[in-house]
């Protein structure tokens, strides 16, 4: 079962905007395609490179399309922290709500900055495990595909 399925207030979606797959030309626009399925009314937002190949799909079933200035993307650091709020229209609230994200974000931005952690670390924390714990962790691929470890020195498995 997918998350959005589950329920949730948004998704956002960092796509580079050329995704083309062996059945389809556009690619995201037939993932935002069956996110929209699976949960017709959340707000879906999209970042995109500068040289997208935008399809009309992609436009139609995002709530929300924005996309970096430069390539190789150079104006990130000086992008700032940005927000982007759904609220059915009440521009008050979405303001009042960014504003409250923002000075979240200005306050704690270490827990707004990605951290790059290995993949056994991170499996463990999203389940809740103690890295420290004897226990192990399996992906299972749908592919029959052999499973190895990331590093001799971890517990974790992943598809190849």
């Amino acid at each position: 079962m997918f998350p959005v399925a589950k329920g949730c207030d948004a998704v956002l979606l960092d796509l580079h905007g050329a995704m083309v797959t062996r059945t389809y030309d556009d690619g995201d626009g037939e993932l935002l395609a069956r996110i929209r399925r699976i949960a017709p009314q959340v707000p879906i937002g999209v970042a995109l490179d500068m040289h997208t190949n935008l399809f009309p799909a992609m436009a139609q079933l995002a709530t929300v399309i924005a996309g970096y200035q430069t390539y190789p993307h150079a104006d990130i650091p000086y992008a700032g922290s940005s927000a982007v709020v759904v609220t059915d229209g009440d521009a008050a609230k979405a303001r009042a709500l960014c504003d409250e994200l923002l000075e979240l974000a200005w306050q704690a931005p270490d827990k707004f900055v990605y951290q790059v952690e290995p993949h056994d670390i991170a499996a463990f924390r999203v389940l809740g495990i103690d890295p420290a714990s004897k226990r192990y962790v399996m992906l299972k691929s749908r592919v029959r595909r052999p499973l190895y470890p990331l590093d001799p020195e971890t517990r974790f498995c992943s598809g190849n």
